[in-house]
């Protein structure tokens, strides 16, 4: 008999077979609660799947026939979910003995229905940024946030409380019920990488429902691991931070607030490139970085006005309303097992 486990573990994964590998002990050493674990590859290229088959076989792989993109990845692990509730994880995240059981304890002791995170720190323990403020016009860059904190200020929980409401929840340690995932239509594939996490916990605000931080439940990260390959990678992955910020603010915000924020980004953003890249005229690594992050922005604004959209053309989605682009993706099948 087919007994429902209490959390599917969703994992993507690209380039990350090392991290993966202690991400995936870690999990195994969680007893405390029924669960089952989905990794959806990314088309990672150097074709490590077969061995990590072996390693863990009770680990569910699928694999994708292309890269696209976060949100598209953690929808086919969620797709193929079936736990009553789903962890997304990062693969460069590690869990200690029985922080599911917990994770399960406090979400119900809770009494709160929406989507979770936990502490989420580095492997010196040093705490890392686990949730914020939705982007607005006013949270966009560090000088504005800080002046939004401290009209804020008040309406932040005492530090003795277990469990802090804030808006939106990072995605590499990820809680919600499947019922929730299903109710939000789960992850918007028009991102393709960054504020995916965002999106997801603002659309299920938009439903009545809460993001929360679980604040005595610590989950180790070693953030940035798999933008830490080459160059291109680099470059690819810093400029889809903005990009993502587009897509946000033309999804969730409306009238002028819209027009202002892309207008603040375009030039904020860009200009900043632009500074950056003649600053480093004298360092080859950072020119590199920098003239490829400059080139990959004027792509994308060029992009932009012709084809009329903020999507980056490394998504699915943009493929689908655009196919036959040469910066488009190929034809995309589902994960197969």
């Amino acid at each position: 008999m087919n007994i429902t486990p209490e959390i599917s573990i969703v994992i993507v994964n690209y380039n990350c077979w090392r991290t993966l590998k202690a991400t995936l002990s870690s999990i195994e050493d969680n007893i405390d609660a029924s669960h089952e674990t989905i990794v959806v590859d990314n088309c990672s290229p150097d074709n490590q799947l077969s061995h990590f088959k072996m390693l863990f076989p009770n680990v569910t792989f699928l694999q994708s026939s292309v890269n696209g993109g976060f949100a598209y990845a953690c929808n086919v692990g969620a797709d193929y979910a079936k736990g009553e509730n789903i962890l997304f994880l990062n693969p460069d995240t590690e869990l200690k003995p029985n922080t599911l059981g917990r994770l399960l304890m406090a979400v119900k002791e809770s009494g709160k229905k929406g989507i979770f995170t936990t502490n989420v720190v580095n492997a010196t323990g040093k705490a890392l940024k686990s949730h914020g403020q939705f982007l607005r016009l006013h949270t966009m860059n560090g000088f504005f946030r800080s002046i939004s904190n401290i009209f804020n200020s008040s309406k932040k929980e005492t530090e003795e409380a277990a469990v802090k409401k804030v808006d939106w929840v990072t995605g590499a340690v990820l809680f919600m019920s499947k019922s929730i995932y299903k109710e939000i239509k789960g992850w918007d594939e028009d991102y393709f990488l960054y504020h995916e996490d965002t999106d997801v916990c603002k659309k299920a605000a938009d439903r009545g429902y809460g993001s929360y931080l679980l604040k005595n439940i610590t989950i180790e990260h070693q953030h940035g691991v798999a933008s830490k390959g080459c160059i291109t990678t680099k470059a690819m992955a810093k400029t889809e931070v903005i990009i993502s910020r587009h897509v946000y603010a033309q999804k969730h915000l409306r009238g002028i607030e819209r027009i202002l924020a892309h207008t603040f980004m375009i030039t904020h953003d860009f200009v900043r490139q632009v500074i950056h890249t003649i600053a480093s005229l004298f360092l080859p690594k950072k020119l590199e970085l920098n003239a490829l992050r400059l080139l990959r922005l004027v792509e994308y604004y060029a992009q932009t006005i012709s084809y009329g959209t903020w999507q980056s053309s490394n998504t699915v989605s943009f493929e689908k309303k655009f196919g036959g682009s040469t910066s488009a993706p190929p034809k995309i099948k589902r994960a197969k097992q």
